[in-house]
């Protein structure tokens, strides 16, 4: 872009391209992340500005040259079509593609500063998908929650063990009382002759006669 803009050589347009980013990465080591936000913040409003002037100065050398076969006319076209054929064949997010420009000022805030401001910050595990220690609150709770958890899986199976023993023994005592029927059945008790009722009177009569 610097090359092209002030028409200078690319070792030279190289340098001068290295210096903000080089001084930005010296201030994430020693700055807070929220001064390292705003310095970014700053940063990519002069990109942003760099990157439209870019663009546009582009197009308008594509327009004076009336050719497309420039490494930077290519390179605009190709990403043009890209999106707008991505953008035809979903008719839903067509209105997305507006933002291109959007897209376009903000690359290097998106894929220069964003990088050194993550590679500065690896220490903090605050945002993003990196792992964060649980507190001691969450992990009371969730201590607690497996304890409930697992008391309640152990209240259900002394439940389920008590049920099966009763089952068994309901039906031992079942099988118990068949076969003592049964064994009633084919061993009848003798039956015994009922004692017939003495007469005391008619006995003591026949003893005086006697004497």
């Amino acid at each position: 872009s610097l090359s092209f803009l002030f028409n200078i050589s690319g070792a030279t347009a190289l340098v001068i391209a290295v210096i903000p980013p080089a001084i930005y990465l010296g201030l994430c080591f020693k700055l807070k992340a929220d001064t390292q936000i705003t310095v970014a913040a700053v940063l990519s409003i002069l990109y942003a500005f760099l990157m439209m002037v870019v663009t546009m100065t582009i197009i308008a050398s594509m327009v004076k040259e009336k050719t497309i076969l420039t490494p930077s006319s290519i390179f605009i076209v190709a990403m043009s079509i890209i999106y707008i054929v991505t953008a035809l064949m979903h008719p839903q997010e067509l209105p997305i593609v507006f933002y291109g420009i959007l897209y376009i000022a903000c690359v290097p805030s998106a894929y220069l500063l964003l990088t050194i401001y993550s590679m500065a910050n690896m220490n903090s595990v605050s945002w993003g998908t990196r792992e964060t220690k649980p507190a001691a609150e969450a992990a009371t709770t969730a201590a607690t929650v497996q304890q409930t958890k697992s008391q309640k899986a152990k209240t259900t199976l002394k439940r389920l063990c008590s049920w099966m023993k009763c089952c068994k023994t309901s039906n031992q005592r079942s099988e118990d009382e068949q076969l003592s029927i049964r064994q009633e059945n084919l061993n009848p008790e003798p039956t015994h002759p009922e004692p017939q009722p003495q007469n005391t009177i008619v006995d003591d009569a026949s003893d005086n006669e006697q004497e």
